[in-house]
């Protein structure tokens, strides 16, 4: 009798529904006997490597966590996987791990400085390839260039200079980047820029329209970039704005009685409701205004529009 079926030609990759029927010796035929098979002959391969959004920009000490996502979920036989990275360091992702996305922190090192940090080379342990279920082993493929919301991370490891303000404090050069999605944005700056990094943001190829807000006079050209005023941008694309500057030696945010375009200088609470303050709005490209209550987060480099009820400062960190 017949034990076994080949058929004959291969069989194409997906689901196949094989049906059976038999005759005994008068002739007379069975029911259909039905049975799936799913052919797999197709390799896994490593789709993308990716980081939050934000930051874009990591320096010596910042942890950077890398989402690897696959075709399809894959193991390596309990052998733990190796990330080559361009920085010359090796990153393991250690078993037992069995999955489609696979998520692994990096801690950046004092000597790493990329412009674009990239995933060279996948191995493992036991130099046992990855396979999928079906037992199909992933080959090599070209470096992976890590992705932060479309744009590249960069690893900074310049030294860090000081500069001493009014109050003989200690003032780091710190650096800040904040995605800007196309269209108008409303947004500000949490750091103090000299004169050169203030003309390469006013020049910023992406950046098409700047216009800046006067309580008295309304929409105003701007001839120069404050620390925490806002600015209306009109991005010809996304893009990642990187700036480096010092924070304010004197903290708070001046308001003039009526609407202020202004930002925080770090996450904070909004200041809508707080002595003197009305109401807070903030503004998203795709959906517009929206009113940020006395809980909502505010978000340094994002640009607020605040009712002042008469002229003062407010602590807004």
């Amino acid at each position: 009798s017949l034990r076994q079926f080949v058929p004959a030609m291969a069989l194409a990759d997906g689901l196949h529904t094989l049906q059976v029927q038999e005759r005994d010796a008068a002739g007379n035929w069975s029911a259909d006997g039905q049975a799936s098979v799913t052919v797999d002959t197709t390799p896994p391969v490593l789709l993308t490597v990716s980081a939050p959004a934000t930051p874009t920009v990591y320096r010596p000490g910042d942890r950077v966590t890398l989402s690897l996502l696959f075709s399809e979920a894959v193991s390596c036989s309990g052998n733990a996987l190796l990330l080559a990275l361009n920085t010359g360091a090796t990153v393991a992702v250690t078993p037992p791990y069995w999955g489609q996305a696979v998520t692994v922190d990096y801690t950046v090192r004092p000597e790493d400085a990329v412009a674009a940090l990239t995933v060279t080379r996948l191995s493992t342990t036991g130099n046992i390839p990855l396979q999928d279920a079906a037992g199909n082993c992933m080959g090599g493929g070209t470096p992976w260039v890590v992705s932060a919301g479309g744009q590249e991370v960069t690893l900074d490891n310049t030294p860090v200079t000081t500069d001493t303000g009014d109050n003989g404090a200690e003032r780091d050069l710190e650096s800040f980047s904040l995605l800007v999605p196309a269209g108008w944005n409303l947004i500000s700056l949490p750091l103090e820029l000299d004169a050169a990094a203030a003309e390469a943001v006013l020049r910023h190829p992406q950046i098409r329209s700047l216009w800046g807000w006067d309580p008295r006079d309304g929409y105003v050209p701007v001839p120069a970039l404050a620390a925490s005023s806002g600015y209306f941008a009109y991005a010809a694309e996304a893009f990642t704005l990187v700036v480096q500057g010092r924070r304010p030696a004197t903290p708070g945010v001046v308001l003039e009685r009526g609407w202020n375009l202004v930002g925080p200088g770090t996450i904070s609470r909004s200041p809508a409701g707080t002595r003197g303050v009305g109401t807070c709005w903030s503004w998203q490209p795709r959906h517009g205004f929206a009113m940020a209550e006395p809980a909502a987060w505010c978000e340094p480099g994002r640009a607020y529009w605040v009712y002042a009820d008469a002229d003062g400062t407010i602590i807004w960190p």
